[in-house]
């Protein structure tokens, strides 16, 4: 869904207003999950292979949740902009973007 509103954005598919709404309106869909099974205790990166999740999900989890909000409050503004016009996707996605980049600079561990 993130794929698809960020390549609507920079013009390389063309613009549809009811798929871009169908891809926001999942994203805010996603953002209303709780994290916590998706991300349960003991899964991080120190603990087992194959995550990149750092363990600072857990020991700053309240970092860690302002950030899962914030894609939320990105994601729900999207949402409201996506059927308007492709000019609007851009600065919504750049939102989106800023909110992963967020989280992931602190919880999630480099490539």
């Amino acid at each position: 869904n993130v794929c698809i509103l960020g390549v609507m954005a920079q013009g390389k598919i063309a613009y549809d207003a009811e798929a871009a709404q169908r891809a926001a309106d999942t994203l805010v869909a996603v953002s209303h999950i709780d994290p916590a099974p998706l991300w349960p205790e003991g899964s991080d990166n120190m603990s087992m292979d194959g995550t990149r999740a750092m363990p600072s999900i857990w020991d700053q989890s309240d970092d860690f949740l302002a950030k899962w909000d914030a894609f939320g409050a990105a994601a729900a503004e999207m949402q409201t902009v996506a059927a308007t016009g492709q000019e609007a996707l851009g600065p919504a996605m750049g939102k989106i973007g800023g909110s992963c980049k967020a989280c992931h600079d602190s919880h999630r561990a480099p490539n």
